[in-house]
Formats: C-alpha cells, sequence, structure tokens
C-alpha cells in the first residue's frame, strides 16, 4: 500500500510497523515519521511504545532534535509501565523525556529532605507527585470510616498531609510539580444509599480533590491533574485492575496507562515551553465537506446535523484555540475569491476570513505557503502546526518542512477535530492578558504593514506609528507573562535561558535582581508586555542574564529602550560596567550584535557565548527618534 494511502485509512498495527521500517530500509524518513504517528494517534500505548521510540530515533531529522526534559515521578504505587508511552509520545510532539521513579512510598521523605535529589544542582525539570487514595485514605476507599464524622476527620487529616508537603516541595524548590487528584472509588460501601449521607464515601474523596486543587491552584507552577476525569475518559472497567493491583501494586489497566502519560504530558509541554503558537488548515474536505471548485457553496457538507457535523465541529475546536491565543491561518488550494466568499458567506460556518490571522489560497505549493505564513506572523517553523485532509500534502510538509507538526488525521472527518483536541502542543497552563488579545494583536498588525506599504521610507513609516514604550520593575500580574516570554521566544532572545513563572518569581522578590518588564503601543493600538531582562546585580558590576523581546515588535529599536533603562539604573547605583552575554542559536540571529550597536565592547568570545562590557559612566545609550519613553524604571532611582 502506497505512503498516501496508509496515512488515509486506520490500518492494523501490523501493517503500519511493517510500512515504517520499509520506509526506513527506503531511506524515506519523513515518510517514517508521518506513519509512525499515524500508528501513536490511532494504536498509541503499551503494545507500540517501544517500537515508535526505537524507530523514531532512526527516522528523526536532525535539524529537529527534540527538547530535553528530565521528570522525577514520586509515587505510591507502581507506575513504570507508564514510562515508555511518555517517552513515545513527548518524542513525536518534539520532547525527550526521560524519566525517573521514586522508590515506593518515600516521596515525603523525597520531600522534606533538604539533600534530596529533588533539589540543587541534579534538580530535574519537573516532579510528579502521584499517590492513591489506597495509599493515603485507605478508610475512604475501604469504607472503614463508617460514619460522617470519621470521614470528615479522615478528609481532613489528608487534605494537611498532601498540601504540607505541596508547600513544602514549593519552599524548597521552584521546579514545576504535577499533583495527582485522588481517585473516588467505584464501589461505594453504602451503595446507591451513599448520596444520602450527610459526609459520604464519595463526597469525602470529592472534598479531599477539591481542597487539593484549591491549593495548588494558589501556589505558581504547581498542577492539579484530574485523576477522575482521566477514569471518566476512559471507563472505570477498563480503567481499573484490581488483579494488576494485588499482583503488583498498580491499579491500572492498559488502557489507563496511555490516559495517565497523556495526561502528564499535557502539563509537561507547557511547562517546557515546547509548542505550537499558530496551526495552518486547508478548506476542501477539513473546514467543509467537498471541493469548493467542483462542489460549489451551496453543495459543501456544513451543518450541525449530518455530514457537515464533524467539520462544524472542527471549526468550533479551531475557535477555541483562537481563545487560548493560538493563531489561525489557511493554506488552501483554492480560487482565492470564491474561497473567501464562502468563508464569509456560507450561513454555516462558524470562523469568518476576520478569525484567520494569516491566508495563502492560491495554487502555489503548501510548503512554500507555509513558510509565507510564518515569516508573515513573525514566528519559527517550530512554532506552527498543519492540518490537511490530504496525506499527499501531509508528506510534502513533513518532507520538506521537518519543523511543522504534521496532524495525523483518516478520511474519517471526526479524526480531525480529535486530532486538534488530543494534541498537547495547544495547552496553555494559563492565559496571560496577551494571550486572550493575541488575535486583536495581529488584525492591528495587518493595518500596520497596510501603513508601511504606503511609507516612502522605513524612518518615515516608524514616526508614524507613533510608538511609546513604558520600562518599570515588573509588576506581580505581570510575572506570568514574563516567564512566559522566556519560554517561547527565541528570535530575538540574547541568551535563551528558560525560566519557570516560580522562579521569576524569585528573582524578582531577591535583592540582587531586578526583573524588567517592557510594554509598547502606536497609534493602532496596545502591544502589551512585549519584551523584559533579568539582571544580576553584583557588587562589582551588573550582569545581564536575561534580555529578550517579542517577535511582535522587531524592527522598531524598542528594546533599546529596556537597555537604556539598565544603564541608568547601573549608573545611579553607581556600578561601573553592565556585562551582557550572547548565546548565539539557530534562531536568534536577529539579536547577535545588539550590544555592539549600543556601545558595548567585546570581551570575551568563543564558539558558545560572546560576553560584552559597557562603560556605564561613560557611554549613554541613546533612543531613536520615533520611540517616545513615557515610562522610565524607577529602578533608576535605587529601587529594586
Amino acid at each position: 500500500m502506497a505512503v498516501d494511502q496508509i496515512l488515509s485509512v486506520d490500518a492494523a498495527p501490523k501493517e503500519l510497523r511493517e510500512a515504517v521500517d520499509s520506509a526506513i530500509e527506503a531511506g524515506d524518513q519523513a515518510s517514517a515519521r508521518l506513519i509512525l504517528q499515524h500508528l501513536w494517534a490511532h494504536h498509541g500505548g503499551p503494545a507500540q511504545a517501544g517500537f515508535v521510540t526505537g524507530r523514531w530515533r532512526r527516522a528523526a531529522d536532525s535539524r529537529v532534535p527534540a527538547r530535553p526534559f528530565q521528570l522525577t515521578v514520586l509515587r505510591s504505587f507502581t507506575l513504570e509501565p507508564v514510562v515508555p508511552i511518555v517517552r513515545a509520545g513527548g518524542l513525536l510532539t518534539g520532547l525527550d523525556v526521560d524519566v525517573t521513579v521514586a522508590d515506593f512510598n518515600t516521596y515525603a521523605r523525597d520531600i522534606l529532605d533538604s539533600e534530596s535529589t529533588l533539589y540543587g544542582a541534579a534538580a530535574p525539570d519537573a516532579v510528579v507527585l502521584a499517590v492513591h487514595t489506597r495509599d493515603v485514605a485507605p478508610a475512604l476507599w475501604s469504607g472503614t470510616a463508617t460514619d460522617s464524622e470519621s470521614r470528615r476527620l479522615v478528609a481532613d487529616e489528608t487534605v494537611d498531609g498532601l498540601c504540607g508537603l505541596v508547600r513544602a516541595f514549593r519552599e524548597r524548590s521552584s521546579v514545576p510539580l504535577i499533583v495527582h487528584g485522588l481517585e473516588t472509588p467505584g464501589d461505594l460501601s453504602l451503595g446507591v444509599a451513599d448520596r444520602r449521607e450527610q459526609f459520604g464515601q464519595h463526597a469525602a474523596v470529592e472534598h479531599v480533590n477539591r481542597e487539593l486543587e484549591s491549593v495548588t491552584g494558589e501556589m505558581t507552577d504547581v498542577h492539579f491533574l484530574d485523576w477522575n476525569a482521566l477514569v471518566a475518559s476512559v471507563g472505570r472497567r477498563e480503567f481499573c485492575d484490581e488483579r494488576k493491583w494485588n499482583s503488583m501494586r498498580m491499579p491500572l489497566g492498559a488502557a489507563a496507562l496511555t490516559a495517565v502519560a497523556q495526561g502528564w504530558l499535557r502539563i509537561l509541554h507547557p511547562v517546557s515551553g515546547r509548542l505550537a503558537k499558530a496551526i495552518v488548515v486547508d478548506l476542501d474536505n477539513t473546514m467543509w465537506g467537498g471541493v469548493l471548485g467542483e462542489e460549489g457553496l451551496d453543495r459543501l457538507a456544513l451543518d450541525s446535523e449530518g455530514p457537515g457535523a464533524a467539520f462544524i465541529d472542527l471549526q468550533r475546536t479551531l475557535r477555541e484555540l483562537r481563545e487560548r491565543g493560538v493563531l489561525l491561518a489557511i493554506s488552501s488550494k483554492n480560487d482565492h475569491d470564491d474561497a473567501l466568499a464562502a468563508i464569509d458567506g456560507h450561513p454555516e460556518m462558524l470562523l469568518r476570513s476576520d478569525d484567520f490571522h494569516a491566508t495563502r489560497i492560491g495554487w502555489m505549493d503548501k510548503a512554500t505557503g507555509l513558510r509565507d505564513i510564518a515569516a508573515e506572523l513573525n514566528i519559527g517553523l517550530d512554532a506552527l502546526a498543519f492540518l490537511d485532509d490530504n496525506p499527499a500534502e501531509r508528506l510534502l510538509i513533513a518532507t520538506e518542512l521537518p519543523e511543522v507538526a504534521v496532524l495525523s488525521v483518516t478520511t474519517d472527518p471526526c479524526s480531525m477535530a480529535a486530532a486538534v483536541r488530543g494534541c498537547p502542543l495547544f495547552e496553555r497552563l494559563e492565559l496571560t492578558p496577551e494571550d486572550r488579545q493575541r488575535s486583536d494583536y495581529y488584525v492591528r498588525e495587518r493595518k500596520r504593514s497596510q501603513s508601511q506599504a504606503g511609507a516612502t521610507s522605513l524612518e518615515g513609516y516608524l514616526r508614524s506609528l507613533g510608538t511609546e514604550v513604558q520600562v518599570a520593575p515588573a509588576e506581580q500580574w505581570e510575572l506570568a507573562r514574563v516567564a512566559q516570554l522566556t519560554q517561547k521566544t527565541n528570535q530575538f532572545n540574547m541568551t535563551t535561558r528558560r525560566y519557570s513563572e516560580q522562579q521569576i518569581i524569585e528573582l524578582a522578590e531577591h535583592p540582587a535582581w531586578s526583573v524588567y518588564a517592557l510594554s509598547a503601543s502606536d497609534r493602532f493600538g496596545d502591544h502589551g508586555l512585549v519584551a523584559t531582562a533579568l539582571v544580576e546585580q553584583l557588587p562589582d558590576r551588573w550582569r545581564i542574564d536575561t534580555l529578550l523581546m517579542s517577535c511582535r515588535v522587531i524592527g522598531r529599536d524598542v528594546e533599546a529602550a529596556l537597555l537604556q533603562s539598565i544603564s541608568k539604573a547601573a549608573r545611579a547605583a553607581e556600578v561601573t560596567e553592565l556585562v551582557g552575554e550572547f548565546v548565539p542559536t539557530a534562531k536568534n540571529l536577529p539579536a547577535r550584535g545588539f550590544y555592539g550597536r549600543h556601545g558595548f565592547s567585546e570581551r570575551i568570545s568563543s564558539s558558545d557565548v560572546e560576553t560584552w562590557v559597557l562603560d556605564v559612566g561613560s557611554t549613554t545609550i541613546d533612543l531613536p527618534e520615533w520611540l517616545t519613553l513615557v515610562r522610565d524604571s524607577p529602578l533608576s532611582e535605587g529601587a529594586t
């Protein structure tokens, strides 16, 4: 069976594995990767995990290495079979997860011991705290707490114990923590009568979960994993396996292992910053049923009931992504005017042309279209995901643009919305104001581009924007956005050091560190917080650990205002030297030379890092005339 045929159907695992090996032997790595993704999307689980991991390493494109990630799992029950599933699923979406599973029931000791490997230089990138109701509240699981008062006492003690461990961990570490909720027993000791109890067995476990979710929700980078939701997604009979619990202390069936791995990855992706910023979709047989050029507008399958329901479901899913701050784009081989008329004219369309942030509708090849879309949105190709019903188009993108995440679907239209919803690249741990307003930012950017097209010179265009900037210490409510910028910004990022929100909070509170935030606006609207710097204030010099700017405002020199404020603050503190570093990567070339252009002298250079120094007393950093600084950092007056 040809590659495009095998990618269109839900083939048997054996057939897909054979097709993977044939592609690898033929040197067709792109086809092998797509078939592996197809195998995992439709048959992923314990039986395929080892095969997928082994073959992926042989088929992976060296230009697109997976992001390394260290995960430690603290547990009260057997979770080792989840590990290969996490590894396989992570690799397919660009995350190389190395999992360490701690010993049974040592979670309290590991958390409370300040010399634990959870802390210090050997600390992992994230930690999972996985305990089961049987272990931490056996009286609630078995029903041996027989009255409401005793159940409430056990529930409160369980809350105090678990929340105490979470607080202790957060006091010792800024590493992200994932906390499992407790499982509610399926077989209640009082049966249906439990619901009539003032504080029944079911209510007691739910009370623990509510309190645990509330407490974790108040902490930075502590994330609650709803265990009962995982059980419901699989079904209790498939999720729970009493025989495995009795034989190896593992209460999980095969389907549960996959659900747990997916639950972890949905949190690990946004924690690691390995995300998709935009999704590019096809039109014919993707956004609607049928081919517009053949069927005509009136005969497209697009209705809430019947054959068009799956396409409505996909549009609803895409609209939800847009509300999370994910950008929407179209790449379609169609007549441009006819396609726009269908998008804006069909009465059942949930998305209109204004909902999309970039479109490439015409007869160009889709690899070129995606390159153009990435350039227009000013994001990297690795920040794109691609959804197309045509397997030949998916293969083209996998071959030409291996950085792009290609979603796996079949000829069943229902598979498209499921593929989008199941992709962890679209998850967000929380939504900042910038996330919620991102769509509006890009609408205004179109107007700016139109204004630039009518300008006679670049300087004239920049002056016409009337850009205003504010530089100030980051407010508490801005720290999540600062962390997000460190995790997602690649192009104008001097060192590409990644920080969690908790780490940013700790730096902002540290007397020897300053966290700067720069916001910008122009005559078209507010850009929000678009640049940040983390500065370590050493006795004899200040060191700029991180300086970065969103791609949204590249080319306007707003970063000069950030550097000017830092240098003024250093001068006010009577510091003689301001040190900046540039760590080159494959993506941050737009930042190269930034320090040299603003009066810094290069002191030390290697292939890994460039060190630049500014003589604070003798060098003044000026702003271009098209920028107006409406608020300067009070840090220059001695604030910290």
